[in-house]
C-alpha cells in the first residue's frame, strides 16, 4: 500500500502537477493525524476501562474487608458486654456468698482476665493507597470517607495495642495475681480434665475479707477501672462500627451505580418476597440449590434462614424450612436458632426448635441460652427453661 501512494507521489511530481501534489500531500498528513487520534482515543478508551475494572475490583475488595470489620466489632460488641457483667458479678460477691458457687462466678473471673482488641481488616485499601491507585476511585466523596474511615480506625488500632492493653494488663495483675487462686481458675476454666493441672481446690476465701480493708478496696477499684474502659473502647467500637456499615452501603450503592452487581446477594424480587412472606413468589424465584448457599446481608452473611429472621417473616421461614434448609448451617459462626434468640423472635425460635434445631449448639463457648441470657430475652431464657434447657 506505502509503495503505491510513493508511486503515485513521483507521477505527479514527474507531470509537474506541484499543486495537486501539495494537495495530495495535505490529505496524506490529514489521514495520518487522524489515525494517531483514533488511535489515541482508543487507546484512552482501554485505559479508562481497565482502570474502571481496576476500580470494582478493590472496591469489591474492601466491601469484603468492611463485612469483616462489622462482624468483629459486633463480636467484641458481644465479648465487652459479657466482660461488663463479669466484673459485676465479681464486685457482687462480696455480698453473695451463695453466688460464688455457681460455676457463672468462677467464669466471670476468666473472662474479666481476658481483653480482646479490634485487629482490622484493610488488605485490600492498603495495597490501593500503596500502589497510588487510590484516586481510581471516581468518586471524590466516596474516595475521601474511605480514606476517613481506614484513618479512624488505625488510631482505633494503635491506641488499643499501644495504651489500652497495657493499662488492662497492670490493672489485672493487681487485682487478681495476688488476692485470687488463679492456678485452681486458669487451670479449672480453660483446660479440660485430662490437661487441668490445680495444686488446689477452688476457693473464693478472698472474697469474705472486710470489705473495708486495703485489699478489697484496691481489688474493687482495679475492677471498677477495668470495667470502665471496656466501657470506653465499646463505646468506640461502636462509632467505628456505625462508620463501616455505613461505608459498605455507600460503596454497593455506587458499585450498583455503575451496573456492577456483587456475587451471593438475594436477588432483590427474591429479597422483597421474604420481607412480604410471599410464598407463592418463593416457589418460582428460589431453586433448591439455592438452599443452602451463604449470601451477602447489609452487614453480615447469612443463608436464606438468617434473612427471614431478620427481616421478621415466620410464613418465609417455615417455607424455607419446609423445602429442606439446613438448620445447622453457620454462615458466621451463629446458626439460625442462635440468630432468632439474639432478635429475640420468640416464635421463630420455638418453630426452630420443634423442627430439631440442636439447642446445644455453640459458637464460641455460648449455646442459644447463653445467647438469650447475654442479650436479655427474659421470655427466650424462659422458654428454654421450659423445655429443660437450663445451661
Amino acid at each position: 500500500m506505502l509503495k503505491i501512494f510513493r508511486k503515485f507521489r513521483e507521477r505527479l511530481l514527474i507531470d509537474n502537477k506541484v499543486s495537486k501534489y501539495l494537495l495530495y500531500a495535505l490529505g496524506e498528513i490529514t489521514l495520518v493525524v487522524i489515525g494517531i487520534l483514533i488511535a489515541l482515543q482508543v487507546d484512552s478508551y482501554q485505559e479508562k476501562k481497565r482502570n474502571a475494572n481496576i476500580e470494582v475490583d478493590y472496591l469489591k475488595g474492601i466491601v469484603t474487608d468492611l463485612g469483616q470489620d462489622i462482624y468483629d466489632l459486633k463480636q467484641l460488641g458481644e465479648q465487652y458486654e459479657l466482660q461488663t457483667q463479669s466484673y459485676s458479678l465479681l464486685l457482687r460477691g462480696f455480698d453473695n456468698k451463695p453466688l460464688r458457687s455457681t460455676t457463672q462466678f468462677s467464669g466471670a473471673v476468666g473472662i474479666a482476665n481476658t481483653f480482646y482488641t479490634f485487629v482490622g481488616n484493610d488488605i485490600h485499601f492498603e495495597d490501593m493507597k500503596s500502589s497510588g491507585r487510590i484516586n481510581y476511585i471516581q468518586s471524590d466523596r466516596l474516595r475521601l470517607n474511605i480514606l476517613r474511615y481506614y484513618k479512624n480506625a488505625n488510631a482505633s488500632r494503635k491506641s488499643q495495642r499501644e495504651s489500652t492493653v497495657p493499662q488492662m494488663r497492670g490493672l489485672s495483675e493487681r487485682a487478681f495475681m495476688n488476692n485470687l487462686d488463679m492456678n485452681s481458675i486458669i487451670e479449672g476454666y480453660m483446660f479440660d480434665s485430662t490437661e487441668a493441672v490445680e495444686i488446689t481446690d477452688l476457693e473464693f476465701s478472698f472474697f469474705d475479707k472486710d470489705k473495708n480493708s486495703d485489699e478489697v478496696k484496691s481489688f474493687a477499684n482495679n475492677v471498677s477501672m477495668m470495667k470502665a474502659i471496656v466501657a470506653f473502647v465499646k463505646s468506640g467500637n461502636k462509632q467505628l462500627l456505625k462508620s463501616a456499615e455505613k461505608l459498605r452501603e455507600e460503596i454497593l450503592a455506587y458499585l450498583d451505580s455503575i451496573g456492577v452487581e456483587l456475587e451471593n446477594r438475594v436477588s432483590k424480587p427474591t429479597l422483597e418476597a421474604i420481607k412480604s412472606g410471599d410464598v407463592e413468589a418463593l416457589k418460582v424465584l428460589v431453586t433448591k440449590e439455592s438452599l443452602n448457599e451463604c449470601y451477602f446481608m447489609d452487614h453480615e452473611t447469612g443463608n436464606y434462614l438468617v434473612h427471614c429472621i431478620t427481616y421478621k417473616s415466620l410464613p418465609s421461614l417455615k417455607f424455607f424450612v419446609e423445602k429442606g434448609a439446613d438448620l445447622e448451617l453457620v454462615c458466621e459462626y451463629k446458626t439460625p436458632l442462635m440468630y432468632a434468640v439474639k432478635y429475640g423472635e420468640l416464635e421463630m425460635v420455638k418453630y426452630l426448635v420443634d423442627q430439631g434445631a440442636d439447642v446445644h449448639a455453640k459458637n464460641r463457648g455460648r449455646t442459644p441460652l447463653g445467647y438469650a441470657q447475654v442479650y436479655e430475652h427474659p421470655e427466650i431464657e424462659a422458654y428454654f427453661n421450659s423445655i429443660g434447657i437450663t445451661e
